[in-house]
């Protein structure tokens, strides 16, 4: 749980910033990023490795009861993983119940979602429209060689997986459903950062640039200039 800033006493509400929370709801991913902090995920089963409808519920009366305790205005939940989609049942749970309590106590909720993008489009849609979520898709570039700390091998099937991710971002943008691309920088997604700052513009969204947290030395050597080079390619 992250408050953007401590209330002060004596302070109004409306001049609050948003109580922001990140929900782990899932364990499970159906990519292995080398540099992804949740770690292997191939153990355990769904009813293990998913954050239960219960638990979902429950979690957001807890988050918006503490909002009102602290004194925020509004909150942000933002669903993530592993791969937050390969949990329908629990999006969906946390977006009644927020939408719920947001009614009942007049403190507006805003949902995002951070996903690889590899979601079932007939079954997330809906739920994307409904309670207006916006989606922060992660992918390191427009090429397979760009995202090989990402994707499966060989290139070939990489390509594929790459296709399908950077065809969700254009469809996001045709059923006008906000969209966020975040990229890692590492030495395998550094040189191919020219061209997915063409395709992002191209597509009119915006995107952020993450270092890598990991200390591993296949990891590491992104420098200010290497990523300034990389840009400008």
């Amino acid at each position: 749980l992250r408050q953007d800033a401590a209330p002060e006493k004596g302070c109004a509400t409306s001049t609050l910033p948003s109580l922001t929370v990140w929900c782990h709801i899932s364990n499970l991913c159906n990519l292995s990023c080398e540099y992804c902090y949740a770690g292997p995920s191939a153990q355990g089963t769904p009813s293990t490795q998913l954050m239960s409808a219960t638990l979902a519920r429950s979690a957001v009366d807890q988050i918006v009861d503490a909002c009102k305790r602290l004194g925020f205005p509004r909150v942000v939940l933002k669903l993530a993983g592993g791969e937050p989609t390969l949990n329908i049942d629990g999006i969906a749970a946390i977006c009644e119940r927020a939408r719920e309590r947001a009614a009942q106590n007049n403190i507006p909720v805003q949902i995002q979602l951070i996903t690889n993008g590899l979601f079932r489009h007939e079954v997330l849609l809906p739920l994307l429209r409904t309670f207006a979520i916006g989606v922060s898709i992660s992918v390191d570039g427009v090429s397979a060689e760009s995202n090989r700390a990402r994707l499966p091998s060989p290139l070939a099937a990489g390509a594929l997986v790459l296709r399908r991710v950077l065809s969700t971002i254009r469809s996001l943008g045709v059923e006008r459903i906000p969209r966020f691309v975040l990229c890692t920088l590492t030495p395998k997604s550094i040189e191919g950062l020219a061209g997915l700052a063409d395709f992002c513009m191209s597509e009119r969204v915006g995107f952020r640039l993450s270092l890598v947290r990991d200390a591993r030395p296949t990891m590491q050597g992104v420098t200010l200039e290497k990523t300034v080079r990389g840009l400008s390619a």
